[in-house]
């Protein structure tokens, strides 16, 4: 690219925010596509604008031969960048294969790049830092290089932006032949076989990026104070150092209570650097867990070393959640059962809370069932009901007797009275 083009971009676009500074999100965009075009982009030609990517709507996706190669969502100059919004914009990144993202309101910006090991950097758009990165990882030409290398991600990105047409026109395809009465039954066996390949063509190549630790003043992520959504933050003049390379950055774990001493299995990425907050990526592959230091840390009494283990210790069993925005974190672990208490904890911070206990999935007021219903999760004092459980942080009981075909089926059903949609991978019914 020309050497003076970002140059360019970031004096005419300092002079503008200063001057002028836009009101709305289509006077952001036009900032937006000054920046595409000096990485070289053409944002109405080989870009494709205002589509909806694994449920996430996105303003821009920049393609290289129809292969979708970088994703950018834009906030109005006057908005924070949403913490929310980032996360969905890292399951894009972990479930297409698609391993370029841009988020900016005009003002900050954070980088992502990677799949499952996902770096981000995050400052103000027109540092000197900013643009180098954008330069040398978010160049059309650089990413053009960058695609060479692949082949089976190639597909997954495809699949991915064609995933909407894809799936409404599979479905109308088989209802054809099945008739209108089976629509929810065929629906969700084309979104999971949908999931299924994304899953695997995007699974082919895992990698990082090479964003690498330079100065630059942070930006801020703002989110609601109640989620467990993570953003960037930092006061100007903090240091970004985002590469996980240079030994920087640690996996560390969310709070999910107020017991300082307990934490979830969902991971996020934490700075060193004590001035510097952290960006969270919600990542299944890192998030197994040793549940019997937790539940003595919790006075809880752990499993018996006596007790015989029936699954294999290089046995993995993930679960991803959904959204109607997109991917909202993963939780895994070696053992189905932990795995299965892991997603209730992570439900029961999401929308689960509000059930009756005891509760199974059959109706919401299980308290009303005969003796012959099975229990997914009882009371405190309860726990005499199970034949085999684990204890929830909040003090609750889940049922993790039986196989793992059984905590499948369980954590499917704890996944839609929470109101999300669920991909199960690993060996859950092997």
């Amino acid at each position: 690219m020309p050497a003076d083009s970002l140059f360019t971009f970031a004096e005419r676009t300092r002079s503008r925010l200063e001057g002028y500074p836009p009101q709305s999100l289509s006077e952001t965009r036009a900032i937006v596509d000054s920046l595409l075009r000096a990485l070289e982009w053409s944002p109405y030609v080989d870009t494709r604008t205002n589509v909806t990517v694994e449920g996430t709507f996105l303003e821009y996706v920049c393609l290289v031969d129809d292969v979708p190669a970088l994703v950018v969502a834009v906030e109005a100059v006057a908005d924070d960048l949403e913490g929310e919004r980032l996360d969905a914009l890292g399951g894009i990144l972990t479930m297409t294969g698609i391993d370029r993202a841009i988020y900016t309101n005009g003002r900050d910006v954070v980088l992502l790049a990677g799949t499952d090991s996902i770096d981000h950097y995050s400052g103000s758009l027109l540092a000197d830092t900013t643009l180098e990165y954008l330069e040398d990882l978010y160049g059309k030409t650089a990413i053009e290089s960058h695609l060479a290398r692949h082949s089976r991600r190639d597909v997954a990105r495809k699949l991915a932006l064609e995933r909407e047409s894809l799936e409404a026109a599979l479905t109308r395809e088989l209802l054809d032949v099945t008739g209108d009465s089976y629509h929810h039954e065929v629906s969700a066996a084309v979104t999971q076989l949908l999931d299924h390949l994304l899953e695997s063509f995007a699974d082919s190549q895992r990698e990082g990026s090479h964003l690498e630790s330079r100065d630059s003043n942070t930006s801020s992520v703002a989110h609601e104070p109640d989620e467990e959504t993570a953003g960037v933050h930092a006061d100007e003049g903090a240091c970004a150092e985002p590469s996980t390379a240079s030994g920087n950055l640690e996996v560390a774990e969310m709070d999910t209570d107020d017991d300082p001493d307990h934490t979830s299995a969902v991971s996020t990425l934490e700075f060193d650097d004590d001035e510097t907050d952290p960006v969270s990526t919600a990542g299944a592959d890192e998030q197994e867990t040793d549940h019997a230091t937790d539940a003595e840390s919790e006075g809880q009494e752990p499993e018996s070393a006596d007790e015989p283990k029936t699954e294999a210790s290089e046995t993995e069993y993930v679960a991803r959640f959904f959204s109607d925005r997109g991917s909202i974190g993963a939780v895994g672990h070696s053992d189905s059962g932990e795995a299965l208490a892991h997603a209730a904890e992570f439900l029961f911070e999401r929308g689960l809370s509000g059930i009756r206990l005891p509760w199974s999935p059959d109706a919401d007021d299980s308290s009303e069932h005969d003796g012959g219903s099975e229990f997914m999760i009882v009371g405190r004092d309860d726990a005499g009901r199970l034949p085999d459980y684990r204890t929830l942080p909040n003090g609750t009981h889940i049922n993790t007797s039986g196989t793992a075909t059984d905590h499948a089926r369980r954590l499917e059903a704890l996944a839609a009275r929470a109101g999300y949609r669920v991909m199960l991978t690993g060996d859950w019914h092997s």
